[in-house]
C-alpha cells in the first residue's frame, strides 16, 4: 500500500511540475493545446494498444461485454447523483447544466489512465479505454445538450477519435491473437509510456490557467466536490460490490468514479455558451482535492 501511495504522490508532483512550468512561462497556452493533441492523438492510443500487444489483458470477450454493461451502470449511478444537484445546491437555473456535467463526466483520460496504471498495472488501460468509449458517446451527445440546451451543437463525428479507434483495434487484436514484430510492439510501448508523465504535467499546466481566488467565492463548488469525489465513488462501490466479484474490475470502476471533473468541461462550456468561469473553478477545485481523495480511495479498496 505504501508503494501505491508513493506512486500516487509522484503523479501529483508531476501536476505540480506542470503548474510551475506554466507559471514560469516554460509552457504556454499554445503548448497546452499541442501537448493535448499529442497525448490524445498519439500516446494515448498507444497506451491502449500496448495493453493488448504486451498480453497484459486477461479478460475474455464475454467479460469485456459484461464490463461494458457495468460501465453503463456506473454512468447511470452518476447521472442519478448529478441530476438533483442543481436543485439541492440552489444553483441558478442557467448553470444547472454545468453542475450536472461536472459530476457525471470525470477526468478518465488524462488522469484515469496514469492513476489506474499506477494502482492496477498496465492491464488496466484496456478497461479504461472501454469506459472512455462510453464517456465519449455520452459527453458529445447528452453532455453537449446539458451545456448548450440545444441539440444543434451535437457532432457525432467527434466520436471517431484516435483513442476510440485504438480501442476497436485493441479488441480486434485481442480477439484474433495477432502477433506483431517486436520493433512495432516496442515502439508502441515506448510511446504509450509517455502518456503518464506528459498527461499529468498537462493537467498541472491547464490548472495554472484557471482562476484560483474566485473558487472561494462560490460555495456551491464545494458541494460539487463532495458529490464528484466522494459520493460518486462511494455509490458505485456500494452498488457494484453486491454482484461484482472481481476485485480488479470493481477497483478500476471505483477509482475512475472518483476522478476529478474532466478538464474539457471548461473548454466545452466556452464553446457551447455555458458558464466557462464556473466550469474552470470546478475543474480546479476537484483536481486539487483529488490529491487527497484518490489516494484514500486506493487505500480503502486495496
Amino acid at each position: 500500500m505504501a508503494a501505491i501511495i508513493s506512486k500516487m504522490l509522484m503523479l501529483f508532483l508531476l501536476i505540480a511540475v506542470g503548474f510551475a512550468a506554466y507559471k514560469l512561462k516554460a509552457i504556454d497556452r499554445a503548448a497546452n493545446e499541442s501537448l493535448s493533441r499529442f497525448v490524445l492523438n498519439i500516446t494515448l492510443p498507444c497506451t491502449v494498444l500496448d495493453s493488448v500487444l504486451e498480453g497484459e489483458t486477461a479478460a475474455s470477450i464475454g467479460d469485456a461485454g459484461i464490463y461494458f454493461l457495468l460501465v453503463a451502470l456506473v454512468y447511470a449511478i452518476q447521472f442519478a447523483i448529478a441530476c438533483p444537484a442543481p436543485r439541492l445546491l440552489r444553483a441558478p437555473k442557467k448553470d444547472g447544466g454545468v453542475y450536472i456535467f461536472s459530476i457525471v463526466f470525470a477526468n478518465v483520460a488524462f488522469m484515469g489512465y496514469p492513476v489506474t496504471e499506477v494502482i492496477f498495472g498496465p492491464g488496466a488501460a484496456f478497461y479504461v479505454s472501454i469506459l472512455n468509449i462510453m464517456f465519449n458517446l455520452l459527453c458529445y451527445t447528452v453532455g453537449i445538450l446539458m451545456l448548450s440546451g440545444s441539440s444543434n451543437g451535437v457532432n457525432l463525428k467527434l466520436l471517431i477519435s484516435p483513442a476510440n479507434t485504438a480501442t476497436v483495434l485493441a479488441i480486434i487484436i485481442y480477439m484474433t491473437h495477432i502477433v506483431f514484430p517486436s520493433i512495432i510492439t516496442d515502439t508502441v510501448s515506448t510511446l504509450g509510456r509517455v502518456t503518464t508523465p506528459v498527461s499529468m504535467i498537462l493537467v498541472g499546466s491547464i490548472l495554472a490557467t484557471l482562476p484560483i481566488k474566485a473558487i472561494f467565492d462560490e460555495k456551491r463548488i464545494w458541494g460539487i466536490c463532495v458529490l464528484r469525489l466522494v459520493a460518486a465513488p462511494a455509490a458505485v462501490w456500494a452498488i457494484l460490490h453486491v454482484f461484482v466479484r472481481d476485485p480488479f474490475v470493481l477497483g478500476i470502476l471505483t477509482v475512475l468514479a472518483g476522478m476529478p471533473t474532466a478538464t474539457m468541461t471548461s473548454m466545452l462550456s466556452l464553446e457551447y455558451g455555458a458558464n466557462e468561469k464556473l466550469a474552470s473553478q470546478i475543474v480546479f477545485a476537484t483536481t486539487l482535492l483529488s490529491v487527497l481523495t484518490v489516494p484514500l480511495i486506493a487505500y480503502l479498496i486495496a
